[in-house]
């Protein structure tokens, strides 16, 4: 199943969805909610009634709340369309900022490129990317240095263990960071540094920074590990990471308005990033500036909640970039970000899990074209974080007695 809201696309499994919501409540109103059926469930193993209520219940207990303004909701098995919900104000043709799906496509054109190369995913990355160090120091408490024990792979950079230190607030609360993150996240907030040219810049300033633990020995959701592979797509293809994922994975699957950069005349079909009030304290602790406009967001935040304000539409309104304030049309862009920045509609979306369930084989209009390889999905479907056992926290094995265990790793 795949859900599409203003916060991005969210990819669940077929026997269970999870929603997450502020309950807000809202007085309960009509909201438009349309309904398409391609195939018979029934012919795939599915329940049609259930799959009716399963739509019914989105749009009653989120849309007509006022929770969110819509939703795009579609069912694809084995390759097929089984049916499709257009909620409130969202159709298929909506262009919804993708967020963090950006980094399953950078890691798959990865494992594109590694395997048409024939590079180890046991490469160190200095290897592929001249502006990685070849060694790398760790931070141990408050300040001690030591060298790593080993060096970044590619692997590393592809399953969130490599011990990068930078840090997103929206990702790890701020009370639960380490000494080296919290200095990196004030040397962020103070503005002093303005933002890198290009992803080159990017990645170079990063290898200048110690590293939290030694790759490999433990996991850590970051966007680091999505530059680095992207640099080693950029330097092995002569592209940059927006044409090297449009030549490589949306041309192919016929993803036509799906990229870092989209056509203006889809400007009108773009939507604002809703943030709900109890995440805007975590967007406020990420804000470079001064503390008063962090303190004035955060402020915000609060009279939100205790107003039952649903969310927020105004910090990242239709058009914007997702992490630039350039517009998603503008071609001087120059700075893609392959762990956060693609924007695409509900429809290119629905076209990717259909290649994905189908064998990694894209059909269309124009026939029939293998995509991904079967070695890149069954690296897709290999379990390469063992520990991880869900529920589990985006930084932590699973511990014993506790549901969600935030940054147990000292």
């Amino acid at each position: 199943l795949v859900l599409t809201c203003g916060a991005g696309i969210t990819v669940f499994s077929t026997r269970a969805v999870l929603l997450a919501a502020t309950k807000l409540r809202r007085p309960a109103t009509a909201r438009r909610a349309t309904r398409r059926f391609f195939v018979e469930p029934e012919s795939l193993g599915l329940d049609s009634k259930k799959l009716i209520e399963l739509g019914e219940d989105l749009n009653r207990r989120y849309i007509e709340e006022g929770l969110m303004k819509g939703a795009f909701l579609a069912v694809v098995m084995r390759g097929q369309v089984v049916a499709i919900w257009e909620m409130g104000d969202y159709t298929e043709n909506t262009v919804y900022k993708l967020y963090s799906i950006t980094k399953v496509f950078t890691a798959i054109a990865g494992l594109q490129m590694a395997e048409e190369r024939g590079i180890s995913l046991d490469e160190p990355i200095c290897n592929l990317v001249p502006e990685w160090p070849a060694a790398v120091k760790i931070q141990e408490g408050e300040g001690k240095l030591r060298a790593a024990r080993g060096e970044v792979l590619l692997r590393h950079c592809l399953t969130h263990t490599a011990g990068f230190s930078s840090v997103l607030p929206t990702v790890h609360p701020s009370n639960s960071l380490r000494a080296i993150e919290r200095q990196r996240l004030q040397a962020r907030i103070s503005g002093r540094l303005g933002p890198p040219q290009d992803l080159r810049e990017a990645v170079e300033r990063e290898g200048k920074h110690p590293h939290m633990f030694d790759p490999g020995s433990h996991f850590n959701y970051c966007g680091v590990g999505s530059q680095l592979v992207a640099r080693f797509l950029e330097q092995a293809s002569g592209l940059n990471i927006s044409e090297c994922l449009e030549q490589s994975l949306f041309e192919p699957t016929g993803m036509e308005s799906t990229g870092f950069i989209i056509d203006e005349k889809l400007a009108k079909q773009c939507v604002s990033t809703d943030y709900h009030p109890w995440i805007i304290q975590a967007v406020a602790d990420g804000t470079p500036g001064s503390r008063w406009q962090r303190l004035k967001l955060r402020l915000r935040g609060i009279l939100g909640s205790l107003l039952g304000k649903a969310y927020f539409d105004d910090l990242k309104p239709p058009g914007v970039g997702v992490i630039l304030r350039k517009k998603l049309w503008d071609r001087s862009l120059q700075l893609f970000h392959p762990e956060a920045g693609v924007v695409g509609t509900g429809a290119d979306f629905v076209k990717w899990l259909a290649m994905l369930t189908n064998g990694g084989k894209a059909t269309d209009a124009r026939g029939s074209r293998q995509v991904l390889s079967k070695s890149t999905l069954a690296s897709l479907a290999t379990p390469a974080t063992p520990e991880l056992e869900a529920p589990f926290a985006l930084d932590a094995p699973t511990v014993p007695g506790k549901l969600f265990p935030i940054r147990n790793y000292k």
